[in-house]
């Protein structure tokens, strides 16, 4: 029983490994949308609801270091 057991556990955590790849590799095919939505982000904070702060507040929170 503990090798079906340990058996079921490695092809587990092989097809996690592999998911875990493929989402590494979605997210990072699309940080072009995530910095294009921070900049609309920022735009809305700051032109649009007029808010009284300096524009490098809200960019240096919504900025991706990737």
């Amino acid at each position: 029983m503990s090798l079906v057991k340990g058996t079921v556990h490695g092809l587990a955590s092989m097809v996690l490994v592999v998911l875990g790849a493929v989402l590494t590799d979605t997210i990072r095919q699309n940080i072009e949308l995530f910095e294009r939505l921070s900049e609309l982000t920022v735009q809305l904070l700051v032109d649009v609801m007029n808010l009284p702060i300096s524009e490098e507040v809200p960019a240096s929170l919504f900025r991706s270091d990737y």
